[in-house]
């Protein structure tokens, strides 16, 4: 066997056989744990691979050995849409060989040894049957099985909870979660073939399942119409998952835990101090909560839409939280935790997915409160991040409907506020992040005028000093790396005001963003570039990079500003043509340097030992 062969090359030719004797292995390990009370259903012959009088010898042996039997067939079905292979040689000790069977068989195996009441299995034994749940679900065939009847991933989301709940390890709780994915992908799946399916019209359905083959009843979703209840919605059981794993994460999510004072510090955690396979737990929690939604129709979604939102609100609110403990902060200003990341784009995700139905203003409402009761985070007595808070303002009001962001006077006030006191913040790296959000609200055409007349001038009071006054050249040799970042973005931000200007406004914003761009060049000969700081040079260069865009896109503006500044004028062709002169050197050292290269090449390939001897006289006595 090659190098490069694994032991798998010598297992792949034997697998159609293996397949069905592990089948078999299973069969004879369901009968043989069922309670004395059923010995009567005990085939007289004995199993495929024990015989009658030693079953009780057995028992123990296949107790120990179903977990991996079950997980290697899961993912070896799941990849042949749940057939057995044909012309197989298997032992013939099952009367039933259906498909359903087989389903059946697999998942009550796997769902039994999970909410056992009578044993205890240990973490491999927990993790090999949830991973033997989510490989049957990756099949199509599976999945559609599943969901002919909802009580079926109800009960299934039911036994996750509990696991959840009861089991300490990380490494099962994400397998869990991993599974309820797998459910939700499934119910997804059946809503879709549900939905497409027109028989009357002769629509066929996208799907490799065959009409014969599907169940004659699927989930159609759309939930809640009749509210959300327990035990009968997937809904419910999906939302109480997900509360349970965010809450054995994070215990002051739950707000009932927090309420007694006393018990409020031994629930508090820290975002900062959880291990990272907490926090990869959370984002899967908060992946799947807000994918939830989906199973409900319009009046369901508004049902569960607040409490949605409350959760990842929540998240937010502890992403916020500064450790009030430390005089160190844990994270600097303004960063954002995983967790804070996969809050915010959850928010996005809900934000930007309006109805299209009478629901429509009552979902604008719910919105307008996540917004406000963000805002009103800001006013809290704890130490705080205020820039995570402003992000997830932004986030949400740069997708949401006009009316969301608008339609409540004092939010759009607080909103400003906040972001004006981050555009005046002492840490560079959140003005830098104020800017970018900033550019992602004024591009809104529908939103943006009260946000230009707002802010529009504390844009520009962030690069004033830089640009203004009589030693501004000595200012742009003194920037440092820290502050590169903020006037980059500054200039951004206002590319993004000359874009969206009416022709009213467009000259005077063109003409101010192009003399601010003038005066950062400080270089018009080698000599002068010579005596500037890494950070100018990068400066100069981005002044040039960005006038050469402000030019062809706004030509006649550009002209007449430069018409009317002759000395800008001047020092931007000396900047032009130095930037050319640089820019011919340097080709012309790539160039020497590939014909040097090429050199080398062709002397590393002559021998380095030549031989003095001359062997012809040799060849010529030979003949």
């Amino acid at each position: 066997m090659g190098a490069s062969e694994s032991l798998l090359s010598l297992v792949r030719p034997e697998l159609d056989s293996l397949v069905c004797y592990w089948l078999a292995a299973l069969r004879d390990s369901a009968l043989l744990s069922l309670p004395a009370q059923f010995s009567d259903q005990m085939p007289s012959s004995g199993g495929a691979f024990y015989k009658a009088e030693s079953a009780d010898e057995c028992r123990e042996y296949y107790r120990s050995s179903w977990p991996p039997i079950l997980l290697a067939l899961a993912m070896w079905l799941s990849k042949s849409n749940f057939k057995l292979p044909e012309n197989a040689e298997a032992p013939q000790t099952w009367p039933d060989n259906r498909r359903e069977s087989r389903f059946h068989l697999m998942m009550g195996i796997a769902v039994e040894a999970l909410c056992s009441r009578t044993t205890y299995a240990d973490d491999h034994t927990i993790q090999s049957c949830v991973r033997a749940i989510h490989a049957l679900l990756q099949c199509e065939w599976c999945q559609l099985q599943l969901m002919s009847d909802i009580k079926l991933p109800i009960e299934l989301c039911n036994v996750l909870h509990r696991l959840i709940l009861t089991r300490d390890n990380l490494a099962t709780q994400q397998l869990c979660v991993d599974c309820a994915h797998a459910i939700l992908d499934a119910a997804r799946c059946s809503i879709r073939i549900n939905a497409s399916e027109d028989l009357e019209n002769g629509n066929i359905p996208e799907t490799t399942i065959d009409s014969e083959s599907r169940p004659k009843t699927l989930y159609a979703g759309g939930e809640g119409d009749d509210g959300i209840g327990q035990g009968t919605t997937l809904t419910f059981a999906m939302m109480e998952l997900c509360l349970c794993v965010m809450v054995r994460q994070m215990p002051q999510i739950n707000s009932a835990q927090m309420k007694s004072r006393s018990l409020a510090p031994l629930h508090m955690k820290r975002f900062s101090r959880l291990p990272a396979e907490s926090a990869h737990l959370i984002r899967s929690g908060i992946q799947l909560l807000v994918n939830v939604p989906s199973l409900c129709s319009s009046k369901g979604r508004l049902v569960i839409l607040p409490s949605v939102l409350y959760l990842i609100i929540g998240f937010i609110r502890e992403s916020a939280r500064v450790d009030e403990n430390s005089f160190v902060p844990d994270l600097p200003p303004g960063h954002l935790t995983i967790v804070a990341t996969t809050a915010l784009q959850a928010l996005r995700n809900l934000a930007s997915a309006p109805p299209n139905d009478s629901t429509l203003s009552n979902w604008i409402t719910v919105m307008q409160s996540a917004l406000y009761s963000i805002l009103l985070l800001c006013d809290a007595d704890y130490r705080k991040d205020e820039c995570v808070l402003m992000l997830a303002c932004v986030v949400l009001a740069s997708v949401a409907p006009r009316q969301v962001v608008l339609g409540h006077r004092e939010s759009f006030h607080r909103l400003v506020r906040i972001i004006r006191s981050q555009l005046h913040s002492e840490h560079p790296q959140i003005v830098s992040k104020t800017l970018q959000s900033l550019s992602s609200l004024l591009a809104r055409r529908d939103i943006n005028g009260p946000f230009i007349s707002s802010l529009g001038r504390d844009v520009f009071n962030v690069i004033r000093p830089l640009v203004t006054g009589d030693d501004v050249v000595k200012k742009v040799k003194d920037i440092t790396e820290d502050q590169l970042p903020v006037i980059q973005e500054a200039f951004k931000t206002l590319e993004v005001l000359v874009t969206v200007a009416d022709e009213k406004r467009k000259f005077s914003l063109v003409s101010l963003l192009t003399q601010s761009l003038c005066r950062l060049l400080c270089a018009s000969s080698a000599d002068e570039w010579r005596m500037l700081t890494q950070p100018a040079r990068k400066i100069h260069e981005f002044a040039l990079q960005r006038l050469n865009a402000v030019a062809p896109s706004w030509p006649v503006e550009f002209k007449q500003v430069l018409a009317s500044h002759p000395v800008l004028k001047k020092q931007l062709e000396s900047a032009l043509l130095f930037q050319s002169s640089r820019q011919v050197q340097a080709q012309q050292v790539a160039k020497a340097k590939a014909v040097a290269e090429s050199k080398n090449a062709l002397l590393s390939q002559q021998p380095t030992i030549k031989l003095t001897l001359d062997f012809n006289a040799f060849g010529k006595a030979a003949f």
